[in-house]
């Protein structure tokens, strides 16, 4: 008889995510984050290293992830260019490696373009157009949709409550609760003109700020979250502020609803909410080219069922519509990857496609009031 041991590692494998903003300036801070998880029970990895490669050079920067995975990585691009960005994990004994990439476009800073042309009618210049788009869409009143559905999310993380809270007398409480409260939820992860749209089982924020009627923060007050009914309880720190993080494991729209509590009574002292919508990222942009696709019919571009996406490409700028070709190459590209490719579809995807289209609906609306004012 004989006998032989052998020792084996069982790793888990991982997940590391990233989200960075499609273009920048030259001499901006480009601002990453995500977070790295195990694949199998998404659970998070707490002080882990993740690595900033830059066009596939390291720089040396890295950040340690926290209690709950999250990492922030900061650096400041100063070439212009389209530029490749990888955040590696390295790994440990238990646990593979893993990395996350995406791709940017760094302008110069004296280069006056952005994403999502808005020309106004007026005449102005291009930059401030764009930053009278933003503040029409960021003060606009939010639409009254009602949910479609109701279904809780997971909670994942809550984020901790800051230990610094200021103290509030008896008087003062008795003070504030006697005046108005303001009470405002933001989706952090998504900038305007982006709509309120996020992916199933992907790590979502949710952002409340209490304010009193003189808009000063109100800290150490109770604000429960719920979606149909209460997932957690949070407190603002002196920030007026608190957040949790929730994954979302359907398709729908929720209705995402917060209160302030009314210390050792019953009842809310304020109640707000803010619906979000999620979706599959592959079928939310594959909806989105079919959807451009009929609008451009109904303007009388012959396209036809057997045409390929390169075909209707240029039925479109050979027709009399005023289209900005970059965008449609992007809407033709991001449509082809999410159709052919196997890869996962991610956020980055998402957004080059919610840009793109966003352009050209921005430039077929503004041709067609300066053509409204042109003499007949």
């Amino acid at each position: 008889a004989c006998e032989q041991t052998i020792a084996i590692t069982v790793q888990n494998p991982t997940i590391l995510s990233i989200q960075s903003p499609p273009i920048i300036t030259s001499g901006q801070v480009l601002k990453l984050e995500g977070f790295l998880k195990t694949s199998s029970d998404k659970l998070p990895l707490a002080d882990q290293n993740i690595e900033l490669v830059i066009d596939s050079v390291n720089t040396g920067i890295m950040a340690k992830t926290d209690s709950a995975g999250y990492y922030m990585i900061e650096h400041r691009m100063k070439n212009a260019g389209i530029i490749s960005i990888d955040v590696k994990y390295g790994g440990q004994e238990f646990y593979w490696d893993a990395t996350a990439n995406a791709v940017i476009e760094v302008v110069p800073s004296n280069n006056k373009t952005v994403i999502g042309l808005l020309l106004m009618l007026s005449g102005i210049s291009l930059a401030c157009g764009y930053i009278g788009y933003r503040f029409y869409r960021k003060n606009r009143k939010p639409v009254k949709a009602k949910p479609v559905s109701r279904r809780k999310a997971k909670k994942v993380m809550e984020t901790p409550v800051t230990t610094e809270v200021l103290p509030s007398p008896a008087a003062q409480s008795q003070d504030i609760l006697s005046r108005e409260f303001d009470l405002v939820i933001s989706f952090p992860g998504i900038i305007p003109p982006l709509p309120d749209t996020w992916s199933i089982d992907d790590a979502f924020e949710v952002a409340c700020w209490l304010k009193d009627a003189n808009q000063q923060p109100v800290a150490d007050r109770q604000i429960e979250i719920g979606i149909g009914s209460p997932i957690t309880i949070l407190t603002t720190d002196i920030n007026g502020r608190c957040s949790v993080t929730l994954a979302f494991s359907e398709k729908g729209e929720f209705e995402i609803e917060a209160a302030v509590v009314n210390d050792g009574q019953n009842g809310q002292l304020i109640h707000s909410t803010k619906v979000v919508r999620i979706v599959d990222y592959r079928d939310s942009i594959i909806q989105d080219y079919k959807a451009l696709l009929e609008r451009f019919k109904s303007k009388n571009v012959s396209i036809l069922s057997h045409n390929t996406p390169h075909q209707i490409e240029k039925k479109i700028l050979d027709s009399d519509l005023d289209i900005p070709a970059d965008a449609l190459a992007t809407v033709i590209a991001c449509f082809e990857e999410a159709v052919y490719s196997s890869h996962p579809i991610t956020r980055q995807e998402f957004v080059r496609m919610q840009l793109a289209q966003q352009e050209i609906l921005e430039y077929e609306n503004q041709s067609q009031n300066i053509s409204a004012l042109i003499p007949k």
